[in-house]
């Protein structure tokens, strides 16, 4: 063991004093200026300028981690999960007990599917800071992306203990709570999701959601109303009311909300038009 500490110890010296030439050869130019831009183009959501700048100034100082952390989450926000992860190596490498960086690796590793490698940097990560509510938040994401429930409402408890006004926390332990089956767990994190943000409506449609499973039509078509009052281009809304209507038999209702989920775009499933078409007797 004290052979390979002290391999992985040679090696960062060996960096550092590589870098420090690199910084001396350059002569000591100065990277904040490029640092400002990029963050300037990261708020406004310029990912390619920002990574542009970012490039530029791991030109003139490649060590810093901090800048292969941004430049890394502008090419997460671009869906390029590889480089992301590729700029979030670099950083561990140069400081591994980065949490953040192993939290944000979790993050790429999980949008390209690899959750168990995802649970694995957010474990990691949690090892450096068991109060990162985030890690939790993602570790649960991914456990729940496999399907494991219950390893995925631990979590999402965790966060809520550490974090208790967090509305996404309450939706996502409802979606795993629905996912088991457990339609009144899952409906009152709906509920404490939407207490905390009233505008969630993801909540207010997965709450929808509970109410249809339950055969409760009523409830549901009142909470996918509430998600086109605030979200009046949710076609997921609208289709999901059409269907509580249909199963209330108010079929007038229902094409109504076709004809609007037509307009936005949205293409409705064939079996549906052909089921709702024979009951109420209409062609379209």
């Amino acid at each position: 063991m004290a052979s390979v500490c002290s391999k992985k110890t040679a090696r960062r010296i060996f960096f550092i004093l590589v870098m420090s030439l690199f910084l001396l050869l350059t002569g000591c130019k100065d990277s904040s200026h490029h640092n400002d831009r990029a963050y300037d183009h990261l708020i406004k959501g310029e990912f390619d300028e920002a990574i542009v700048e970012y490039t530029k100034s791991l030109e003139i100082e490649p060590w810093v981690a901090e800048v292969h952390l941004r430049r890394g989450w502008a090419y997460y926000c671009k869906s390029e999960y590889s480089s992301a992860i590729l700029d979030y190596n670099t950083a561990i490498e140069i400081n591994p007990l980065y949490g953040q960086a192993y939290f944000r690796r979790g993050l790429a590793y999980n949008g390209k599917g690899k959750y168990d490698t995802a649970i694995s940097d957010y474990t990691k990560a949690l090892e450096f800071n068991p109060s990162y509510v985030d890690a939790h938040i993602g570790r649960g994401i991914s456990y729940f992306m496999k399907g494991e429930y219950d390893l995925a409402i631990l979590d999402y408890a965790e966060a809520i203990k550490l974090y208790p006004p967090h509305a996404e926390v309450y939706y996502n332990r409802g979606l795993a709570y629905e996912a088991k089956g457990e339609y009144n767990k899952a409906m009152s994190d709906y509920t404490k999701a939407i207490e905390r943000n009233p505008t969630c409506v993801e909540a207010y449609i997965a709450r929808g959601d509970s109410y249809s499973q339950m055969g409760n039509y009523d409830r549901a078509i009142s909470d996918y109303t509430k998600a086109v009052e605030v979200d009046p281009n949710s076609s997921d809304a609208y289709f999901k009311r059409a269907g509580a209507y249909y199963n209330r038999c108010q079929y007038d209702k229902a094409w109504m909300d076709v004809y609007k989920c037509q307009r936005l775009g949205f293409q409705i499933p064939s079996e549906f038009l052909a089921d709702l078409r024979k009951v109420s007797e209409r062609e379209k």
